[in-house]
């Protein structure tokens, strides 16, 4: 990031300190990263053999190559709000695969008796 006067400054020494000074710390970073893109500081990385990734927007995510070659996002049918994306199961099992069986539960018009938990019964004010 050609700032190597902040290699030995005692403020960002380790992580404590980097955290104790962010305030200062963290607009020097950003003044640093707006001068190039997000494509040259890949480049850049890259040349330097370090260890990156991009902090990606929502919709960048849901485009992502290896999220879609993953199945990551899948598309479904809700009742009410037509066609939506929304993320698959993460666990990936051969023999059991999970899927989504439909969109979320609308929870405001769902009886609060199904709401409660398992085997357990309305406690009543002895009161």
């Amino acid at each position: 990031m050609d700032r190597l006067d902040l290699v030995d400054d005692p403020r960002f020494l380790t992580n404590t300190d980097r955290v104790a000074h962010r305030d200062i710390l963290n607009p020097l970073i950003e003044g640093i990263t707006v001068t190039k893109t997000t494509d040259e500081w890949q480049e850049a990385f890259r040349a330097q053999h370090v260890l990156f990734g991009p902090v990606l927007s929502l919709r960048e995510l849901m485009h992502h190559p290896h999220v879609l070659q993953k199945e990551v996002v899948q598309t479904l049918e809700h009742p009410t709000a037509g066609t939506i994306r929304q993320l698959a199961p993460m666990l990936r099992l051969s023999q059991t695969p999970a899927e989504i069986a439909g969109p979320r539960r609308d929870w405001e018009s769902t009886p609060r008796r199904c709401l409660r938990w398992p085997g357990t019964t309305r406690r009543r004010s002895t009161s």
